[in-house]
């Protein structure tokens, strides 16, 4: 009887961590795909850990203009006196700070009514990713990707997760990185934005705190 017991036992452990395998397995698999998808792409914007890529190419923080037209083109418009940046073909946008260096890059996954009219981001050509993928340390993610499963997976990936922080509103996540090239109270921050309840990404931000405009 003690050894049937200790077979199930066995048999009930083994079953639990198969089962936690193949959705790991089933994850990273359906990853895969969307992967394979993002690398169809036209635009393709990837963290890897806090450095920015477009297309291959590393996207620099504190730059002038002429360095992001040299990137990403010149198909812009100027707004707001000229102090925000947007790309009519891409889903960015630039912050200028008060020098007209670059402090802040947003990436736009889509509008949310609540808080913005569509057709007022339409009017100024605002661009959004909607349903393309970026990847966040090899991690495809879009519009529809909960911030909590994207914590999970790079856990399960061993990469650095994001922390919930307060700005604005409830809905921010954030990973910080001290830079050796500023001093120890400056640091490059990639923000994820979005409503709790949402459980979306509206936009990300990636900036320097120290020159950050906001």
């Amino acid at each position: 009887m003690l050894k049937k017991s200790l077979f199930l036992c066995f048999a009930l452990v083994l079953y639990g961590c198969m089962g936690q395998t193949n959705k790991e397995n089933k994850k990273n698999m359906d990853n895969e795909t969307l992967i394979a998808q993002f690398e169809k792409q036209d635009c393709r914007l990837e963290f890897v850990e806090h450095q920015l890529f477009y297309n291959g190419k590393v996207v620099k923080l504190d730059q002038p203009l002429s360095y992001y037209e040299g990137l990403f083109g010149k198909d812009y418009k100027l707004f707001r006196s000229g102090d925000i940046v947007i790309f009519k073909n891409l889903p960015i946008t630039l912050n200028k700070g008060m020098d007209s260096i670059v402090d802040k890059i947003r990436i736009q996954f889509y509008y949310y009514e609540e808080f913005t009219r569509k057709r007022y981001y339409e009017e100024e050509g605002f661009i959004f990713l909607e349903d393309q993928y970026m990847l966040i340390d090899g991690i495809a993610v879009n519009k529809d990707t909960d911030p909590n499963w994207l914590n999970n997976m790079l856990i399960d990936n061993h990469k650095k997760p994001f922390k919930r922080v307060v700005r604005s509103y409830s809905g921010a996540m954030e990973r910080q990185y001290t830079d050796n090239a500023y001093n120890w109270l400056e640091y490059i921050y990639i923000s994820l934005w979005g409503r709790e309840s949402d459980n979306k990404v509206n936009y990300i931000d990636y900036g320097n705190a120290s020159t950050d405009s906001d």
